[in-house]
């Protein structure tokens, strides 16, 4: 089975994000502990298999990061700081 180059090209942009993401900030790391033992532990948990589970993990972790990363970025800028 052969990718095409759109996919691929897809499969880059999201791992290039998550790699971005992961080695430039450290929120993706705070919040997943939230959401794995604390908030969403029986939803993440209910989808029984460890891959799933993972996946569902991260997106969840991912989405949140980038929130917070934009109201950090966002209250940088209004406050006058640099990062």
């Amino acid at each position: 089975m052969q990718l095409s180059a759109s996919v691929i090209g897809i499969i880059f942009i999201i791992g290039s994000e998550l790699l971005k993401r992961m080695l430039l900030g450290s929120t993706m790391w705070f919040v997943h502990t939230y959401f794995c033992y604390y908030m969403f532990h029986d939803f993440i948990y209910s989808f029984r298999y460890p891959l799933i589970i993972y996946l569902v993990l991260i997106c969840i972790s991912y989405l949140v990061a980038v929130i917070v990363d934009s109201i950090r970025d966002l209250l940088f800028i209004r406050l006058g700081l640099n990062k």
